[in-house]
C-alpha cells in the first residue's frame, strides 16, 4: 500500500514538472506608463530555469559552471549592462576570457530574453517637489550635532 502511494505521488510530480516545462509563460513589459502583456511560445529549461531560445546552451555552459541560473533569471539589462556584468566577473571573480563569437551569442541571448523592464516604480521626485524637511527648521544647531562612539574589542 505504501509502495502504491509512493508511485502515485512520483507519477503526479513527474507530470506536474512536465507540464511546467511545456507551459507558456507571460512576460509583462511596462513601456512609458502602459503595460503590454505578451505571451510567448518559448519553453523553460526544467533543469536550469533558463528560457529556451537561440544561445541558451552557451549561457548554460559558460555561466552555470560558476553560479546558479537563478542569478541570471533574476537579473535584467540591456546589452551594455550584461557586458558590464561579464567584465566585472572577469576582473573580480576570475571568469575566463570568453571567445568573442561565444560572447556575442551570450550577449544576444541575455539582452533579448532578460532585457531591462521597467518595474513600474515611479522615478524619484525632483527636490523642488518634495515637502519641506521638518528637521531642518525645528531644531537648534546644537541638537543637530551627533557624538560618535567608537567601540573597541577587548
Amino acid at each position: 500500500m505504501i509502495r502504491n502511494a509512493f508511485w502515485a505521488i512520483l507519477t503526479v510530480l513527474f507530470f506536474s514538472f512536465s507540464a511546467i516545462a511545456e507551459s507558456n509563460y507571460t512576460v509583462k513589459k511596462i513601456v512609458k506608463n502602459s503595460t503590454i502583456s505578451t505571451t510567448s511560445k518559448s519553453r523553460i529549461d526544467p533543469e536550469s530555469g533558463l528560457i529556451i531560445a537561440t544561445g541558451w546552451e552557451e549561457v548554460k555552459t559558460n555561466c552555470t559552471s560558476c553560479h546558479s541560473a537563478k542569478i541570471i533569471v533574476s537579473q535584467q539589462g540591456n546589452r551594455a549592462t550584461w557586458l558590464e556584468m561579464i567584465r566585472w566577473m572577469q576582473k573580480k571573480q576570475g571568469l575566463w576570457e570568453i571567445p568573442s563569437n561565444t560572447e556575442k551569442i551570450i550577449l544576444d541571448y541575455l539582452s533579448s530574453n532578460y532585457p531591462t523592464i521597467n518595474t513600474g516604480r515611479r522615478p524619484n521626485l525632483p527636490a523642488r517637489e518634495l515637502p519641506p524637511n521638518p528637521w531642518e527648521t525645528c531644531c537648534s544647531s546644537e541638537h543637530k550635532k551627533f557624538k560618535v562612539i567608537v567601540l573597541k574589542k577587548r
